[in-house]
């Protein structure tokens, strides 16, 4: 099986040095894929896999509104967003005893 192998290696390699050009185009579209890949790898780790760097990334929260005409996510405007925070201040304490003012 080894000795197949080697055979079949061999081979592939004398037709690359014949065809020059396919193996060239060959190794820049694999080097290309990886490059696009390893790029789009980074951007994902930048922007939602690597820890969050905010002084209390424990207080941190999301809001979403719902629409409740569709049940679709509705945009939260800075108007809602002081809203609902007033509403909030007025309970004193969350769940944890932290002050949410």
């Amino acid at each position: 099986m080894l000795a197949t192998l080697w055979s079949e290696l061999g081979g592939s390699v004398r037709r690359l040095r014949r065809l020059r050009g396919a193996a060239i185009l060959a190794m820049l579209t694999i080097a290309l894929a990886l490059g696009a890949c390893l790029s789009t790898f980074s951007v994902y780790y930048a922007t939602v896999l690597r820890a969050v760097s905010a002084p209390s990334p424990g207080r941190l929260v999301s809001i979403t509104l719902t629409d409740t005409r569709n049940s679709q996510p509705a945009a939260v405007y800075r108007s809602s967003f002081a809203a609902l925070r007033e509403a909030l201040a007025g309970l004193g304490e969350g769940p944890c005893g932290e002050d949410l003012e």
